[in-house]
């Protein structure tokens, strides 16, 4: 007759189909699986691939079903009975990571759970007695509980189970005298490693079945054991306290048998001796027998023809000794060891891949440069075989295999970074390049292999989070973290696949009811229990750096770390943070408010000698991390002066990127009193070094002095201690024209930073030839097209006038505005083009089709009262006047109590006031009489502009008066008995020296108009100027030569539009270049210059404006 069992997890449904596969044949074991669709048959590998999708809580409810499956109605028989059940079934078909392990113990014994009576150990006995168990079968449940998992409070109540297990009702009752010595090593080995048990161990009948156990194998059976059975045995016993000085005796009678050659009775001689050499290294390392290795016996059993691929992997993780350094026995093992599994690495089962990953991992632990070379050709060899048996590993094997080829990719990036050969790869090997000797990499090859990487192991790896207990979860995620480098191994994208892996595996909603309340408090319980304070920062930082899993888990970790660091009683427990795990708390700070993490982090980063034995590139990384964050910023910077002053002392050295990272991390933070004590030193270390900067650190150089830089005169610097300030410009602008001319950066990267050397004002004529040379060359494409306004404000800035250039980018952008851009534009994109129309206006660069673009948005209905003022007064600097000006300009004047009007700022109304003055001094006559002659034009113009327009010309009057130019000038005038003096306030422009009565004499004597001295100050002439008729196929070298500025003086922003205008009111305008003038030493030089300024005018006081155009051609 056919059995019937239900089976809530494929791990359920491969354990039953073990135990059916013993029944006779014919018998058939039909599985009815949850949903209830019936299978009378599962082939193997259908029974073992990994179970379907769910959330963490739901793939240990299936399993809490499984054994509630097999263990029975817990109502309706006794936790022996339930446990004497689970026992037969569950020893011989759950491997010890089996997901039914997490959740047995509350089944089998729920009232121990709930200290029932039956936790006392004299009841539990007489059960046993009652039920009349064998020593097999009480050996079975014993080992049944010390696979089991659990929280604390279930630890409590199985101890007396174990304890009663071992005693028996009657003193002759006693488990370790009535065991075969087989049976009596896997008990002793199962307490060794129970998971719930506190270690060592300090129950008093547990510590006596052990002894006694250990001296009874000691007696006699020990001599037929193996040296790798004896040798877990040792292990075990040492866990739980115990001394072993029998098993020692024999251990190291052994080993000083095989190291002399001679022959003893035991396993050893009879043959077996090559299949258990793992055995006998370990036991050397743990007895300290190194010279062991060294014997003849040992090597001929590592030699290829005894060494069989099996023993090759067993052997990898006890190769290299626990403490000491390696030596040359150690790595011929090592080195044996790989040549075997590289040749044979095919016949390899699941279990010798566990062992191959164990040993790859701790040889990377290791640090030993050999053992990690050895240890990424081993992970060369076993990818393949890794990744086709991937869906039979179970988590402790996914864990390790992600572990060890994360961390040697690391490793091998590292190496890359650092000595520009990547070496050590775990995927492909590395090639002898024969022109320099390095190693180099077939890039196609390292790509895809790393694409194989993410797609054959990340993301498997990911897919089955949910079926991996805490611990190993929290191996996974550690490993796929960012290291030291915040870019880690995932971009962008891997990064979401595993925040949306998490969120899959600790889902906001869980299901309800109290039975799932108790097992969902039950189960985190015992997982998180497990973990040690480490892993469980480490879990909880994973899940905050990968902004992953719903909050209750975050919540619950916290409570759990909060709770071993402040404990209710005694003092409080030491954790030892290694520096990655510090680093990565500092990462994810903002998780800690409030908690003693918080607290711990506090009290460690207030004392600079705290993480004094922090290595520079870790420093770097902690310092970076908390800047990112609202901490106090004493803290960083007491950090980084700290941290100067150990580099002043020689105690120890960073490299120029990483000075890049520590003056980005805290450039925002350095402010008096702190920037003498900070930034300039950090720039004495790096100024000498920025031209062997890479272009992306070069890049982060700009971007964060740009972020904040610092005005201060050169006198100051010197006095200060900075005058290392002065030379960072030439240095830092040097740099980039390197950079462009080799082509580091792309034409995205260039705009940026031209755009912040255009913030800093630093400016060389070979960097800045260079620079708009591959701007110029490269063709826009519709990618481009946020570039377009740094391009025009870093143009600006930098006072450069390239008029082939401009023009490209005008045309350009008109015709993304016709067939690219939405029509109407939307606010944002008419802000950005008043202000790409703004940088021309300064750079006096005027065309008909940026000028139709303008006029047509005056229609625009997304356009604000705000932006069509400023339309306006673009138009009017343009001198743009068409036939829909008038009527939007009426209209805005009309809304002048807007709130948008209202809310418009000094520059805006400065800006505004244009409207009306250029239309006066450029525009039509009709418009020019309407504006002067209309009442509500008047009333708007006099209210809401005049007035800012005019106390701007004040301010300038009175900062000239003020300035070394004005004395300087005024004593020139005097000399040469002008009859010159400042310009009276409340003129619409202000002049720095105008004629006595000039405006009397406007338009009463044009034979002999007024003199308008103005100075043209630096910021308003320009640096570079390239007609439009130049070639836009030079390279660098010649565009440098087509700069007219090296010949001829031109002025550009405000000055033009003001000599444009004074020229129009009557006046002979004369230029004083104060570029020049202050260069000039004595007074014989300033009247000397001021004579010619005023007696030639020509083409030395050439300006742009519109109508110039045609005049400007026939000087090309």
């Amino acid at each position: 007759e056919r059995a019937r069992v239900e089976v809530f997890s494929p791990l359920g449904a491969m354990a039953l189909l073990r135990c059916a596969a013993r029944q006779p044949s014919g018998c058939v074991c039909p599985i009815l699986p949850r949903g209830g669709r019936q299978f009378s048959e599962l082939s193997e590998s259908q029974a073992r691939s990994p179970p379907s999708a769910g959330s963490f809580l739901e793939f240990g409810w299936r399993a809490h079903q499984d054994v509630a499956a097999i263990s029975g109605d817990s109502s309706a028989s006794s936790p022996l009975q339930r446990l004497q059940r689970l026992s037969e079934v569950a020893l011989d078909v759950w491997p010890r990571e089996a997901p039914q392990w997490r959740v047995a113990a509350p089944l089998v014994a729920p009232s121990l759970s709930r200290n029932s009576a039956l936790q006392d150990r004299s009841s539990f006995s007489a059960a046993i007695a009652a039920a009349g168990l064998t020593p097999e079968s009480r050996a079975a449940c014993l080992r049944t509980l010390c696979e089991c998992h659990g929280s604390p409070r279930l630890a409590r109540g199985v101890v007396p189970m174990l304890t009663a297990l071992v005693e028996g009702a009657e003193e002759s009752h006693n488990l370790a005298d009535r065991l075969p010595p087989q049976e009596l090593s896997r008990c002793i080995i199962a307490i060794g490693r129970a998971p719930l048990l506190q270690f060592p161990v300090q129950d008093a009948p547990l510590r006596n079945f052990l002894a006694n156990g250990v001296r009874r194998l000691a007696g006699g059976a020990a001599a037929k054991m193996t040296t790798t059975e004896l040798h877990e045995l040792r292990c075990a016993l040492h866990r739980c306290g115990l001394e072993t000085p029998h098993l020692d005796t024999e251990l190291r009678k052994r080993l000083q048998h095989i190291g002399d050659g001679t022959s003893q009775a035991g396993p050893e001689s009879t043959g077996s001796f090559a299949a258990d050499v793992a055995g006998i290294v370990a036991c050397s390392h743990s007895l300290s027998m190194a010279d062991v290795l060294r014997s003849a016996r040992v090597r001929k059993a590592l030699l290829p023809d005894d060494l069989s691929a099996e023993m090759a992997a067993k052997l990898l993780p006890h190769a290299l000794p626990m403490e000491a350094a390696p030596g040359t026995a150690h790595e011929f093992v090592v080195g044996m060891a790989t040549r075997q599994l590289e040749s044979h690495s095919r016949f390899l089962d699941i279990g010798d891949l566990s062992c191959t990953l164990q040993g790859a991992v701790a040889w990377q632990a290791s640090g030993d440069r050999s053992a990690i070379h050895h240890a990424a050709r081993i992970l060369r060899t076993v990818w393949p075989w890794v990744a086709s048996k991937l869906p039979y590993l179970g988590p402790d094997d996914l864990a390790l295999a992600l572990k060890g080829y994360c961390w040697q990719l690391q490793y091998s990036q590292q190496e890359f970074a650092v000595q520009g050969a990547l070496r050590d790869h775990p995927f492909v090997e590395s090639v002898a390049d024969a022109r320099d000797g390095g190693h180099s990499m077939r890039t196609a090859a390292r790509t895809r292999s790393e694409l194989d990487f993410k797609t054959k192991l990340v993301q498997p790896v990911l897919s089955r989070l949910n079926e991996m207990p805490l611990r190993q979860m929290a191996v996974c995620l550690t490993s796929l973290a960012p290291g030291v480098s915040e870019q880690g191994l995932l971009d962008d994208d891997d990064r979401a696949a595993v925040k949306a892996a998490l969120d899959a595996t600790f889902p906001a909603e869980e299901q309800n009811g109290r039975r799932w309340a108790d097992f969902r408090e039950e189960y985190l319980a015992g997982q998180m229990h497990a973990l040690t304070t480490s892993e469980l920062l480490e879990l909880t930082c994973s899940l905050g750096e990968f902004r992953g899993g719903a909050r209750w888990v975050t919540d619950d970790l916290r409570s759990v770390v909060e709770e071993r660091l402040r404990p209710p009683r005694g003092s409080r427990p030491s954790v030892e943070l290694t520096h990655i795990l510090l680093l990565r708390l500092c990462r994810t700070i903002n998780l800690w408010q409030g908690h003693a993490v918080e607290e711990m982090l506090t009290h460690l980063l207030s004392s600079p000698a705290a993480v004094r034995p922090l290595p520079t590139s870790y420093f770097v990384a902690v310092l970076s991390a908390l800047c990112s964050f609202n901490v106090p910023k004493e803290v960083p910077l007491t950090l980084a002066s700290a941290f100067l002053d150990r580099v002043d002392c020689g105690e120890c050295i960073a490299t120029p990127e990483q000075w890049v990272r520590i003056l980005h991390s805290i450039r925002a933070l350095d402010d008096p009193p702190w920037w003498d004590r900070v930034t300039p030193r950090i720039l004495q270390n790096l100024v000498p070094h920025v031209r062997n900067l890479s272009p992306q650190n070069l890049a982060l150089l700009l971007q964060t002095y740009a972020s904040k830089p610092q005005h201060s005169k050169p006198g100051q610097r010197a006095e200060s201690g900075d005058a290392i300030l002065d030379h960072l410009p030439a240095v830092v602008t040097g740099a980039v024209n390197q950079a462009v001319r080799a082509g580091g950066w792309n034409i995205e990267q260039v705009v940026h930073n031209l755009d912040q050397l255009g913030r800093l004002d630093w400016y060389s004529d070979t960097t800045a030839a260079a620079m708009v040379a591959q701007c110029t060359q490269t063709p826009l494409l519709e990618p481009h097209a946020p570039l377009l306004v740094p391009l025009s404000r870093a143009c600006a800035a930098l006072r450069i006038h390239h008029a082939p250039l401009l023009n490209k980018m005008v045309l350009w952008y008109c015709w993304s505005c016709t067939y690219l851009r939405p029509n109407p534009l939307p606010q944002p994109q008419v802000d950005e083009l008043l202000e790409f129309a703004g940088h021309l206006l300064d750079l006096s660069f005027h065309s008909l089709e940026l000028q139709g673009v303008l006029s047509e948005q005056l229609l625009n209905p997304n356009v604000s009262a705000r932006q069509k003022l400023a339309l306006l007064a673009a138009m009017a600097r343009f001198a743009h006047f068409p036939l829909e000006f008038k009527e939007a300009c009426a209209k805005v004047c009309a809304e002048s109590n807007s709130s948008d009007l209202a809310a418009l700022t000094s520059a805006d109304l400065v800006n505004a006031f244009n409207i009306h003055l250029c239309a006066v001094f450029d525009g039509p006559a009709a418009l020019k009489h309407w504006l002067t002659e209309d009442e509500a034009m008047k009333t708007f113009f006099q209210v809401h502009t005049s007035q800012q327009w005019y106390h701007k010309q004040d301010q300038e009057r009175t900062t000239f008066l003020q300035s070394h130019a004005y004395l300087t000038l005024k004593q020139a005038i005097e000399d040469e008995g002008l009859d010159l003096r400042p310009s009276d306030p409340g003129d619409v422009y202000h002049i720095e020296f105008v004629s006595k009565a000039a405006k009397e004499r406007l338009g009463a004597m044009p034979a002999d108009p007024p003199i308008a001295l103005v100075c043209i100050r630096s910021k308003e002439q320009l640096r570079w100027y390239i007609p439009i008729t130049a070639d836009v196929g030079l390279d660098a070298e010649a565009l440098a030569l087509q700069n007219r500025c090296h010949q001829f003086r031109y002025m550009f922003r405000g000055s033009v539009q003001k000599m444009r205008h004074l020229q129009a009111m009557g006046y002979r305008t004369a230029a004083i270049w104060l570029s020049e003038w202050t260069a000039l030493e004595t007074a014989e030089q300033r009247q000397a210059y001021l004579r010619t300024a005023l007696g030639t005018p020509g083409r030395q006081n050439a300006t742009f404006s519109p109508n110039a155009a045609e005049e400007e051609e026939t000087y090309c």
